[in-house]
């Protein structure tokens, strides 16, 4: 058994792990904000409390021009407190006390320091003529009702950079750790999901051509592993049904004999012979009708075998659209060209002629990974889209015999659209056209979506077998959807090879096709399915070579019996 592909593998763990990056990008966004403003609303606390503190004495001061006990008190504020850049007391008439690290002198300041807002701020950024950065809270002084100048208080910000870089090293730590161990977790999450799942598919390859010893492991407790007990269920039967047909028909062989010489010693012995094989012959019809799960095996196989097709397509689709994106080799041959450069690269890129499409070239690729980064999700959306269908196909085929699966309500017209999408790569390898014939309203429809849905992927792809032997331009496959007396009809009409008319009776009967490549599985299981849905299943034909149209009828409730 071959690794699970590692196209499959490396995008899933990829997707997973944006997906983590994303996240921890959107907490690292949410979190310097919030941060930064704790920061600012420290700062702001501790110089309020500053200038609360001064303030009286300050506005006092300021009328009195009595400066001794208000230059005492500041410079012991700034000495006592290492954070405390400066203050400033500025009277309205241009006249301005600073106190700093140096001792108390008086400027002439501009404007900005004598007057502002009514009510107290502060903002971050550099004060000239003070040196340095810091952050600046300013508050009006009054006395008796009448503005006298403003105070201001300068923090260093030593503190809060500090705290902010230290708060990104940690995020950063905390994100290169996180992203690690969700890489980590999403490829072996990725590689549990795709083994198995391509380990069974080559299982059921080997039993569909004819390897009946052929088993998938099934020790897995799982949807995976209820899938791989489902068709090692489906081969036992499938094996049974041979084992008891080959006895019946040793036993046959074995009567005809016996009666065969019979009847040379006596005439009238021919006459018992016949009857006793005509007896012999309806037994054998009834044991091969009650062969075990035979019928069931086999339409799973058959439904399965056309889901797969289209998870093999997306497979191969996701494989080589990473395998012949010109972009990544573009990309490579950017990298290498720089990697050449070495220190140069910048003065290569700015002034060399081939250095110039650098850029252009890095917005090219960029944009191609984008659109194949877009493909690839769609197609693996389409993927998990048919493996849950072979899921619900497996659920729905043990259910067979009990009253049914889940009733879901839903737009009939989902039907042909899943359909659709289930066997695209078929429609699109033969050039099949598709048109649609449906009512603009129309009711919803109550039923076993599921089980519905293989009678309708079963029909569209017969259909695209009747249209693929007539020319290109002219393979035409029609949907239509009529709405009448409380029952829904789903048509699918072909322009193909047609039906002749003694064909028309035996179409579902076990076992009969008129393809060379057929089963005679898909019309029998699908008739059966309709019937369990309280519906029919229904083909017409003009006769050979001009089309045939095969209409599913269900009624637009269906409630199923009540379990023995």
């Amino acid at each position: 058994m071959k690794p699970p592909s590692a196209c499959l593998v490396w995008r899933a763990t990829l997707q997973i792990w944006g997906i983590a990056l994303v996240m921890v990008g959107l907490y690292a966004a949410a979190l310097f904000p919030q941060q930064r403003q704790d920061a600012l609303d420290a700062l702001a606390s501790k110089a309020n409390s500053i200038t609360l503190f001064l303030q009286e004495l300050s506005a006092t001061a300021l009328v009195t021009e009595d400066y001794t006990a208000v230059v005492d008190q500041c410079t012991t504020v700034i000495r006592g407190d290492a954070e405390i850049d400066f203050i400033v007391l500025a009277r309205s008439d241009g006249f301005t006390l600073v106190h700093d690290r140096q001792g108390w002198h008086t400027e002439k300041l501009d404007r900005s320091w004598r007057s502002g807002a009514p009510e107290p701020h502060g903002e971050i950024g550099e004060f000239p003529p003070l040196p340095g950065r810091a952050y600046r809270y300013s508050r009006p002084l009054e006395y008796g009702g009448i503005p006298w100048g403003r105070i201001h208080v300068g923090l260093s910000l030593h503190a809060h950079d500090e705290g902010l870089r230290r708060l990104l090293r940690h995020t950063l730590a905390f994100a290169a750790g996180a992203m690690a161990l969700a890489f980590g977790a999403a490829y072996l999450n990725a590689r549990l999901l795709f083994s198995p799942l391509l380990k069974l598919q080559a299982v059921v390859g080997r039993v569909a051509r004819g390897d009946l010893a052929a088993r998938a492991e099934n020790d897995r407790q799982d949807e995976l592993g209820q899938l791989a007990r489902s068709v090692n269920g489906m081969t036992e039967a499938i094996q049974t049904r041979d084992r008891n047909l080959q006895e019946a028909n040793l036993r046959l062989e074995e009567r005809v004999e016996a009666r065969t010489r019979e009847l040379r010693e006596q005439k009238d012995a021919a006459e018992r012979a016949h009857r006793d094989l005509a007896e012999t012959q309806r037994r054998l019809f009834e044991a091969s009708r009650l062969a075990g799960m035979a019928q069931v095996a086999t339409g799973i196989l058959h439904n399965v075998g056309n889901v797969l097709n289209s998870v093999n397509v997306s497979a191969n689709i996701v494989r080589d659209e990473l395998a012949a994106n010109p972009h990544l080799g573009l990309l490579d041959r950017t990298a290498a060209l720089l990697r050449e450069r070495g220190a140069e690269a910048p003065r290569f890129i700015a002034e060399d002629p081939r250095g110039r499409h650098v850029p252009g070239l890095i917005v090219e690729i960029g944009a191609g990974l984008q659109q194949c980064r877009a493909d690839l999700t769609r197609e693996l959306s389409s993927l998990s889209t048919n493996i849950d269908h072979i899921r619900q196909i497996v659920a729905v085929q043990q259910d067979y015999t009990k009253a049914g699966g889940l009733t879901q309500t839903f737009d009939p017209a989902e039907l042909f659209a899943d359909a659709q999408r289930i066997a695209r790569a078929s429609l699109q390898r033969h050039q099949v056209v598709i048109e649609q014939d449906y009512p603009p309203e129309r009711p919803l429809l109550s039923t076993d979506r599921h089980l519905a849905l293989q009678i309708v992927v079963n029909l569209v792809q017969n259909a695209i077998d009747a249209v693929k032997t007539r020319p290109a331009p002219d393979r035409r496959v029609t949907l239509r959807l009529t709405v009448a007396a409380g029952r829904v009809r789903l048509a699918v009409c072909d322009n193909g090879v047609g039906i002749a008319p003694e064909d028309i009776a035996r179409l579902f009967q076990h076992g009969y096709t008129t393809r060379k490549d057929g089963h005679g599985f898909g019309l029998h299981s699908g008739a059966l399915a309709a019937a369990n849905l309280g519906g029919t299943l229904r083909a017409a034909s003009d006769g050979r070579g001009l089309g045939a149209t095969f209409t599913l009828e269900l009624p637009l409730v269906f409630t199923p019996p009540a379990a023995p």
